[in-house]
């Protein structure tokens, strides 16, 4: 691979390749360099658009005292203390969020707005 024509040493991009018409975008901004002054590879646009909206969506899920009753059985069916007091603390966070509604409507409407 040739050196970039600014002097700094060949970034391996661990085989991303340009497709023709495929937008990438930096992990982190070329000012925000690592400390060893390596380039953040570049990432497809629908892989970040997938991450996004996975995070969003696993944000929402765990406001919802449903996700923590499911994982409060599914920590509950293994069967030894340690998984058992990990599903009374699950059954704790669901009770405490059925107290303690969240507006998620108000919340992404917040955030979306920040955002833009």
């Amino acid at each position: 691979m040739p050196p970039p024509e600014d002097g700094r040493a060949p970034v391996d991009h661990g085989g991303a390749t340009r497709k023709a018409g495929q937008d990438f975008e930096r992990a982190a901004s070329l000012d925000q360099r690592a400390p060893d002054g390596v380039d953040p590879a570049p990432v497809p646009m629908s892989y970040l658009d997938h991450f996004r909206a996975r995070v969003l969506q696993d944000a929402l899920a765990e406001a919802l005292p449903v996700h923590w009753r499911r994982r409060a059985e599914q920590f509950g069916a293994v069967g030894n203390a340690a998984c058992d007091e990990v599903a009374t603390a699950c059954r704790s966070h669901a009770e405490f969020l059925e107290q303690h509604p969240i507006d998620l409507a108000e919340l992404v409407a917040a955030e979306l707005g920040r955002a833009a």
